[in-house]
């Protein structure tokens, strides 16, 4: 392992990986025990981890034009590249409280220096709430450096600010530990239309007040490629925790 950055928080380093590419991945500390991102240096535009796969396809599924977006956590920046390059019209505001991060992101993985990107250092609850903005996709992938979940991800309060944050038709994304599947699923089956469930290791979890989880704009088939997202199997394998037919839409 050849290590490239090191800090109290940040750790970026690289490895020969079974492929025989390498390998630049971020993790976080003290404990610096889990992989927070991932990139082949040869290949940066393919999206090694099922979390960033599903955080692009969630830009696919608002029944809207894709015209702002709200990243709450930065992390090393793949579905933000990824998103910002399929949709390189939309503005994007990033909220992440490590200001570290912006440059280590930045220097080791995606430019963050584009004229559409708005960073923001500060608390992502903090934000929603007292934001007045309103966006087409609010995406979350918020975890602690131990990969515990935040306490504001398990308040209610939280995803009323969301809710409030999103124009009609958007959608709401979050990438969270499989512990917190069960509650948080409560949390948003109470306030979208419906909530979908993406199939894999961590809780994923897609609202809106659509009825079906359905991508409304999807990129050619080479472009996906590139990507490594297969945007049919993701909808295939989506399970409808509860459509809440009955609560009015805002």
């Amino acid at each position: 392992m050849n290590t490239l950055y090191q800090s109290q928080h940040i750790r970026v380093c690289e490895i020969v990986d079974a492929d025989g590419d390498t390998q630049r991945q971020l993790f976080f500390g003290p404990a610096f025990s889990s992989c927070q991102g991932a990139v082949k240096t040869s290949r940066p535009l393919h999206q090694l981890h099922e979390f960033t796969r599903h955080l692009t396809y969630a830009a696919f599924t608002p029944a809207v034009a894709l015209h702002n977006v709200l990243f709450l956590g930065l992390g090393a920046g793949i579905a933000l590249h990824a998103i910002s390059s399929l949709f390189p019209e939309a503005s994007v505001d990033v909220v992440d409280s490590n200001r570290e991060l912006f440059d280590i992101s930045h220097k080791y993985f995606f430019p963050l220096n584009k004229a559409n990107f708005n960073l923001i250092s500060g608390d992502a609850a903090d934000f929603v709430m007292n934001s007045t903005s309103r966006y087409d996709l609010v995406a979350c992938d918020i975890w602690g450096p131990s990969l515990e979940t935040p306490v504001f991800l398990t308040n209610a309060d939280f995803y009323d600010s969301v809710r409030a944050r999103m124009r009609e038709g958007g959608t709401f994304a979050i990438n969270a530990s499989a512990h917190e599947h069960k509650r948080l699923s409560e949390l948003l089956t109470h306030r979208f239309l419906s909530t979908f469930s993406l199939k894999g290791n961590n809780t994923f979890l897609i609202s809106s007040d659509q009825e079906r989880l359905e991508p409304h704009w999807v990129p050619e088939t080479n472009i996906l490629s590139a990507y490594n997202i297969d945007v049919e199997a993701i909808s295939e394998a989506a399970i409808v925790l509860r459509a809440n037919a009955l609560r009015p839409l805002d």
